[in-house]
């Protein structure tokens, strides 16, 4: 029951990527291959590094589109580090990877290659973003304490709450329960697994496989007995973790069991995405594939993250002193992250259409709303998707809030661009004046909190009030508030 996972990511793009190849040397003489795919005419960038799932595949050869998005779009670095023995071009798996391929090796040379990046690369901004599938995610997870430029971390289909022995005497125990099995039966069978873990523990060679052609003893040995609740505990950076409520190789019960456990350890910034109905590789139970809707509800994942760290630091700065000298500059970097992710919206939209709750789920609905608020520069773009969503509420395929949200949005911008005084019909924009947020223009004011309860906002005053609560200086009145909210 290996933990293969294919990150199948196709977008097309005609610009060149420019990549590039590099080796470094371990210890004992073999060779560490990675790969730098830098976006081009960018003076400085990020690194999102995609870690492989169970297969011995180059990792060289996968995820063209998924790369040039990153580099052509979102203007990152693409990092991939080969397993050991790869790349090959031999037919079939090479001896190195069976003689050295373990969980212990890939953390290894993943450090290496990052001392090497520290080193060389001057352009690199210090900032490392994390993703990973099955055994990629596992290896993410237990990087998250040990490099300390990782910003945020992705795990798709890693579970984690359990070790995986745990995890794969629950799916035996699962299979047979519904084949019918009686509970001598079960038993006899864990108690077979067992003793093939306790093989596996004593014996941990490389010349014996175990589920899996490629899966020797000595990588099993590396990976059967360990979970992600500890590193994850005491890492500090935000967290995506994904899971197929129908996982035939990793059960949801290991991921649920992850977040509660680190719910209880007061770990803070997790984002935990249950998609129910979908296996290890994404798909229904009718066949349907749905690996492009779930790795582009990553991506949009990650604009909204740092749509929502950069806002934070402006307004902390904000707080400080209106004056602050770093504000323009601040100001600057979120006008072109908000370009940046309005033009990788519209290419995700064309790929997979808008974040719907039923297609992406809630949390890639709501960070897809969060990103057309937030791109200004592009009224037609929120009108279309204001469109959509009017439609989609129909449906109760988004968020009421998130409606009138946009709907006020648009309606300030357009009217600002005509040059005519903002208006608005639920009160959520506005500006400051002396030190106070004030809403624009309401339309029939009298009935506003009544629309307001239509689209399941809280009253205008409760609202400004909340502002003034969480950024005022207590001189605010209820009429206004002390700064723009990140809405």
């Amino acid at each position: 029951m290996p933990r293969i996972l294919g990150l199948f990511f196709c977008l097309f793009f005609s610009t060149i990527v420019s990549a590039e190849t590099f080796h470094l040397a371990r210890s004992d003489g073999s060779t560490i291959t990675y790969y730098l795919d830098i976006p081009n005419n960018t003076q400085s960038f990020s690194i999102f590094a995609m870690l492989q799932g169970s297969d011995c595949q180059n990792v060289g050869d996968k995820y063209p589109g998924f790369k040039a998005f990153f580099t052509n779009v979102l203007k990152m670095a693409i990092l991939t580090v080969e397993k050991p023995g790869l790349p090959t071009a031999e037919p079939g798996c090479p001896r190195e990877y069976f003689i050295r391929n373990t969980i212990d090796q890939r953390l290894e040379d993943f450090q290496a290659v990052m001392g090497e990046l520290r080193t060389n690369v001057s352009a690199w901004d210090r900032r490392l973003y994390l993703e990973g599938g099955s055994e990629g995610a596992v290896v993410g997870g237990l990087l998250t304490p040990l490099i300390p430029e990782i910003k945020a971390a992705m795990l798709l289909a890693g579970g984690g709450g359990r070790t995986m022995a745990e995890e794969l005497l629950l799916l035996r125990q699962k299979e047979l329960v519904a084949q019918g099995a009686s509970e001598n039966q079960i038993s006899s069978a864990l108690s077979e697994m067992r003793a093939n873990f306790e093989e596996i523990r004593t014996n941990p060679t490389s010349d014996l496989t175990w589920y899996g052609e490629t899966n020797t003893y000595k990588w099993w040995s590396s990976i059967l007995f360990r979970s992600l609740v500890d590193p994850l505990q005491s890492s500090l950076m935000p967290l995506y973790i994904v899971q197929g409520a129908a996982d035939e190789s990793v059960p949801v019960e290991s991921a649920d069991e992850l977040i509660s456990a680190l719910g209880h350890a007061g770990r803070e910034e997790v984002t935990y995405v249950r998609r129910e109905g979908l296996s290890h590789s994404w798909v229904d139970s009718s066949g349907q594939p749905h690996a492009e809707q779930i790795f582009s509800s990553t991506i949009i994942w990650l604009m909204a993250f740092e749509d929502q760290e950069i806002r934070s630091r402006l307004m902390e700065l904000l707080r400080q002193n209106p004056e602050h000298p770093d504000l323009p500059e601040l100001a600057n970097r979120m006008a072109a992250i908000d370009q940046r992710n309005t033009l990788a919206m519209k290419v995700l939209i064309g790929r997979s259409g808008f974040p719907l709750i039923s297609s992406h789920g809630a949390q890639a609905n709501r960070d897809g709303w969060l990103l057309v608020q937030h791109a200004d520069q592009d009224v037609n773009f929120q009108r279309t998707i204001l469109g959509i969503l009017e439609t989609a509420l129909t449906q109760h395929d988004t968020n009421p809030p998130d409606v009138a949200y946009l709907a006020d949005r648009v309606m300030v911008n357009e009217r600002f661009q005509s040059g005519q005084s903002p208006e608005q019909h639920f009160g959520t924009q506005g500006r400051v004046v002396d030190g106070c947020w004030v809403p624009w223009t309401i339309l029939e004011l009298p009935t506003v909190d009544a629309r307001r309860t239509v689209y399941e906002l809280e009253p205008l005053a409760d609202y400004i009030r909340r502002n003034n609560d969480l950024y005022g200086d207590g001189e605010c009145q209820a009429q206004g508030g002390p700064s723009p909210s990140t809405h």
